[in-house]
């Protein structure tokens, strides 16, 4: 009998497409292989996948939009994918993947993770901002420190380099933050 295994990749940002990477191999080659789902309605419906004939073993990359498959927001998906050797002896062997379901969010619960999400994202900016204040009175300190020395010792240079590479980390803080930012525009 052929092997198949299958590995759901879920798409937790938009949930707009059903994602899944998967590997089939039999002794005799691979003849079929198809997705086999079920929407609200309980019918089973079967989407071919395009292989190549007589390989052994190869891996496929699965992506449907939810929307062409006749899901919306506050459905849920149930499949698996079925593989068929290539035994022309004793007839074509079929496997059957695990069933997967998918639950696809309803609009009111992606609004309000969306929500949660713009509030973090609020707290880390206001994080950000403290810690950029803290940082520029702790330059400032050090400059007034540094105004009346002629020459740096290590203790001054140690501080320097602290102050920088807690700027950076506040760089990166910032930048980390516009990226969620954006991401959560997109949405």
């Amino acid at each position: 009998h052929p092997l198949i295994a299958v590995n759901q990749i879920k798409d937790t940002i938009f949930y707009d497409n059903i994602i899944v990477a998967g590997e089939i191999s039999d002794d005799y080659g691979i003849t079929k292989l198809n997705f086999v789902y079920t929407n609200n309605d309980d019918i089973l419906t079967k989407i071919p996948i395009e292989i190549r004939d007589g390989v052994t073993n190869q891996e496929f990359f699965f992506q449907k939009n939810l929307k062409d498959l006749g899901l919306e927001k506050g459905n849920t998906l149930k499949y698996y994918f079925e593989v068929y050797d290539n035994d022309g002896i004793n007839g074509n062997k079929l496997t059957k993947s695990n069933y997967l379901t998918l639950v696809i969010p309803s609009k009111e619960i992606l609004e309000n993770n969306l929500e949660k999400e713009k509030r973090g994202i609020n707290k880390s900016y206001e994080k950000t901002l403290s810690k950029s204040e803290e940082l520029k009175k702790k330059l400032n300190k050090l400059t007034e420190e540094l105004k009346s020395k002629k020459t740096l010792d290590w203790q001054d240079k140690a501080k320097i380099e602290q102050l920088l590479d807690e700027h950076k980390e506040l760089k990166n803080q910032l930048v980390e933050n516009q990226k969620k930012k954006n991401l959560n525009e997109q949405k």
